[in-house]
């Protein structure tokens, strides 16, 4: 027996720009396109400084940093938009045989602040960025 109330799982595409201002400072610039909802996001990451290993194959740099984030939500009737705050923490991983590539996995708060209430979410995020 099935719930007629029961979605089937719905997914999203989210596609974001890293540009590394200063050794230390990258900027992050990001869309996510679900169902429905539509989420920008724009952060200042500062990386930490690791002392190199010439040996390893694999970079570490890891990185706190936070910003601003819009959510726009369509409910079908009407849409509405919302703003809040995003502070990010995780690391940047770079290995030598992948040329031009960088990988990265961070833990996200994400507030919003709707009408007096305070409404707040954690995630995990993982992405591959090209670098041309």
């Amino acid at each position: 027996w099935r719930s007629p109330f029961r979605r089937p799982p719905r997914s999203g595409v989210a596609s974001s720009v890293l540009y590394d201002v200063t050794e230390r400072v990258t900027v992050n610039g990001a869309v996510g396109l679900y169902p429905g909802v539509t989420v920008m996001l724009g952060e200042l990451l500062y990386g930490f400084p690791r002392p190199r290993n010439p040996q390893s194959d694999v970079i570490f740099k890891p990185y706190i940093g936070g910003g601003l984030v819009m959510a726009s939500v369509d409910y079908g009737l009407g849409s509405e938009s919302f703003t809040g705050l995003i502070g990010s923490g995780g690391t940047f991983l770079t290995v030598k045989k992948i040329p031009h590539w960088r990988f990265n996995g961070d833990l996200s708060l994400v507030r919003f602040n709707v009408v007096g209430v305070s409404v707040a979410g954690v995630g995990i995020r993982l992405g591959a960025h090209y670098f041309f």
